[in-house]
């Protein structure tokens, strides 16, 4: 047996690593109304880099990122062979399921490197010229990786039938909208498994539904400590 949640975790770190962000002051506040011990406001106007290892620390000045950020390339290539290797495993209802929270995450994690771009400077006003080529490499990579997964599993013509499902790249989103797609749709704990055997008969949109349910009505708010890097103390990024 293979979770749902195995499945999502595999996929979503690969997404995380080499990667540069920052904490908004939104999610600093909400950070201290979870855990009022720490010190919250050191982690504003600060840049966090997360290594294609998994390690993550807070640049210093003249700290290299962009050679961090273009390893992104090569763990998104990576989901792309495990979603050919899950195709072949799983039955097709399985799969579709398996992809559509992929794409729903990976939508997610695109709009936030998005808007990581556009707003860097207003809040970390003396970043460097090459911390700021790395979040537009970073948002560069995840949205050219978004168009390959769509052109390599056939979804183009999906959207095209129903153009209201499909991600647009230019399309504005306010924070709170995307924190919440991004936390409602990864890395959620205690979800539903996959039969890797012969599942039984059943309407293939019902099992769909069904697994859906479960794995919204199980989501956790892993988001501070988990995308951020905020201490909460709930979750680290694994090496």
């Amino acid at each position: 047996m293979t979770s749902i949640e195995e499945i999502n975790y595999e996929l979503g770190i690969n997404i995380m690593k080499a990667s540069v962000l920052f904490i908004p002051s939104i999610m600093i506040e909400e950070a201290k109304k979870k855990n009022d011990t720490i010190d919250f406001d050191q982690y504003g106007g600060k840049v966090l880099l997360i290594e294609g290892n998994g390690k993550n620390y807070f640049l210093e000045d003249n700290s290299p990122s962009l050679y961090h950020v273009l390893q992104k390339s090569v763990l998104l290539d990576g989901n792309i062979l495990k979603l050919l290797q899950w195709k072949e495993k799983f039955d097709t209802a399985t799969f579709e399921f398996i992809l559509e929270k992929y794409r729903e995450q990976l939508k997610g994690y695109t709009f936030a490197a998005e808007w990581l771009q556009a707003n860097v400077r207003s809040v970390v006003p003396d970043v460097s010229e090459e911390v700021l080529g790395s979040f537009g490499m970073q948002y560069d990579q995840l949205e050219k990786h978004r168009l390959d997964v769509d052109r390599r599993f056939g979804l183009r013509a999906l959207e095209q039938q129903n153009p209201s499902s499909a991600p647009v790249a230019n399309e504005k989103m306010e924070l709170p909208a995307i924190m919440e797609l991004m936390g409602m749709e990864n890395l959620n704990k205690g979800m539903a498994t996959v039969q890797e055997t012969v599942v039984p008969k059943q309407d293939r949109s019902e099992r769909i539904k069904a697994l859906k349910a479960k794995i919204e009505a199980e989501a956790d708010d892993y988001l501070l400590d988990y995308i951020f890097g905020v201490p909460t103390g709930k979750t680290t990024v694994e090496h």
